[in-house]
Order: C-alpha cells, then structure tokens, then sequence
C-alpha cells in the first residue's frame, strides 16, 4: 500500500510541480520584457497548457520508472511485453465503447458540474492537445495506475483481492473534477480488472485511448455545451437509449467474463 500511495503522490506532484515552473518561467520572461501580463495567463493558453501537459506526463513516466527499477529490474517497454489481440481484444474495445457510453449517459443524467469544460474544449481544437488526451495522457495514467499501482497491490498478498478497487478509487480522486471523479473511478474499475485478468496492459491502454478519442471527436463534432440528450431530441428516448445502454453494456460484461482466462498470481 506504500508502494501505491507513493505512486500517486509521484503522479499529482509532477503535474502540479512542471504547471508551478512553467507557470514561473513565463512570469519572469514576462517580468524581463516589461510586460505586466500574470503568468497564471500561460495555463489560459492551449497550445502552452498542452505542452506543458504533455511535459508533466514525461516528467512522471520518467519518475515513476525510477521508483519501479528498485523494485523491479526491468527495461521501460517491459509493460507493453505482453500482448492481447484476436476476437478477445475486439470484444474487450466493444465492451468497453458500450460501457464508457453508458457511464457517460448516467453521469449527464445526473448533471454532475464540469469544472474543466472549458479547458478540454480548448485543448480539443489543437493538435498537442489532442495527442495528449487521445494518447500521452491515457499512456502515463494507465503505466502509474494499473502497471504500478495496481501491479503492487496485486504482488502483495494483503491487498491482493483489494488491488483493482483501491486503484479504481485513486484513479477517480486524482481527478479532482467532480464530472471525472465517479465515471474516472467505474473506468477505473473495469480497466483494472482487465489488467488483472489478462495480465497485460495493452487492453486497458487502448480502451483508454477509445474513450478518450471518442470524446475529443464529440467535442470536435457538436457545439460546446450539447448533451446527448439534446441530440436524441427527447426525454422518452433518452432514457430509452440509456436504458438500452446499460442493458448490452451488461450483456458485453458478461459474455467478457465468461471469454477471458482467470486471474493468475501476480506473485
């Protein structure tokens, strides 16, 4: 459980630590060229929010890589070593499309308040920003969350059967966002317990960059501020769809547990 803390204390201090310089290294360029623009307008900027987005994500790989070589002798790419493909991998992206829209659905049900709208909108429109919530960002969160949290919890024989929980809830709350914080912990849960059922982190990485591409092309696609609800035209056929939804998204889950192999010790 140490192991897992640290790697979350590792994963919040390396973005908050790059955002503080990059933050204080535009406020005394600022201050050198006479201009009195606050240098908390850098983080406004998408194109400089990006980079410096993307520069956090490296910073915490990197870290998180070197606290995992004292546990763990092993070359970085040793996490991608297994890998999952065939039928199995193609129901597991079905699945897990069916079921992040589901979440989707009940979270907009719920009207839960989105404190960062505005900065995904922006970063949707960029190329670094899209590469970095498509791709970098769910690359670094799967590697800390799953490969190193996760992974030690399931090598540890007290918090073995707790693994996939304690790092679906870390993963939620790490967010901070409140219309992240529940879907990001039920995400969390089932990307967690595809890692512990298939041993390899390519179906959790690549149903992470699915959900994540799915919602920059919804953001790219409609105007800010449009609900599924108001695309379906109707409060009858919304909960129609959501029921629907959450009906195969079950089915899905089913017919996955009954397709994949059965938990192996990580020990």
């Amino acid at each position: 459980m140490k192991k897992a803390l640290l790697f979350v204390s590792v994963f919040i201090v390396g973005q908050l630590f790059v955002s503080s310089v990059g933050v204080a290294v535009f406020s005394l360029i600022q201050s050198l060229s006479g201009s009195t623009a606050d240098g908390s307008d850098l983080l406004s900027d998408p194109y400089v929010l990006s980079l410096l987005s993307l520069v956090a994500d490296v910073v915490v790989l990197a870290i998180a890589y070197f606290l995992l070589r004292t546990y763990r002798k092993e070359p970085f790419l040793h996490c991608l070593r297994r890998w999952v493909g065939g039928r199995p991998l193609v129901l597991i992206l079905v699945t897990s499309a069916v079921c992040m829209w589901a979440v989707n659905l009940v979270c907009e049900a719920i009207d839960i308040p989105d404190m960062l709208e505005n900065q995904f909108l922006s970063l949707s429109h960029n190329f670094l920003g899209i590469f970095l919530m498509a791709v970098a960002g769910p690359f670094a969160e799967e590697y800390v969350f799953r490969y190193c949290i996760e992974g030690s919890l399931l090598r540890s024989k007290r918090w073995e059967r707790h693994a996939v929980w304690i790092s679906a809830l870390l993963f939620g709350l790490v967010h901070f966002n409140p219309a992240q914080i529940f879907a990001a912990f039920l995400s969390g849960l089932f990307l967690g317990w595809l890692y512990r059922r298939t041993r390899s982190l390519w179906p959790p990485l690549l149903c992470h960059v699915l959900n994540n591409s799915m919602a920059v092309m919804q953001m790219q696609l409609f105007p800010p501020d449009t609900t599924t609800r108001q695309l379906i035209g109707s409060d009858t056929a919304y909960q129609a769809v959501l029921i629907a939804t959450v009906l195969m998204g079950t089915a899905l889950l089913i017919g996955l547990f009954r397709k994949l192999p059965r938990e192996e010790s990580f020990s």
